[in-house]
């Protein structure tokens, strides 16, 4: 298991810009919800997204945000599946250092000219 996502059935999840929202526990999950006022009164459920999920959604172009905990649970099994992604989290600094922080990953478009 990755982590764990918050949706309101199949096809509408908790997303950072375009991306659906992995966090490594439920209690991270529930304190991006609770930062995000519009969520107020979203009925959500939160249900938890192993690595087979997530490689299936980017095989067909979805796109994941990650927090610390889960990235650091994704990307090793990412690398064995041939997936490029960097090795570690990366270091939030300045502004960013006391806010939530994510790594966006989607598989590059091969297909483009």
């Amino acid at each position: 298991m990755l982590g764990f996502i918050a949706h309101a059935g199949t096809a509408e999840v908790f997303r950072y810009e375009d991306a659906c929202v992995v966090a490594g526990s439920r209690d991270l999950l529930r304190s991006y919800l609770a930062a995000n006022p519009g969520l107020a009164h979203a009925s959500l459920a939160i249900s938890k997204i192993r690595f087979a999920d997530v490689r299936a959604g980017l095989d067909t172009g979805a796109a994941y945000a990650f927090d610390r905990e889960a990235y650091e649970r994704f990307a090793p099994l990412a690398c064995d599946a041939g997936i490029d992604v960097a090795d570690a989290f990366p270091e939030a600094s300045g502004a960013e250092a006391g806010s939530f922080s994510f790594v966006k990953v989607r598989l590059a478009d091969t297909n483009a000219a």
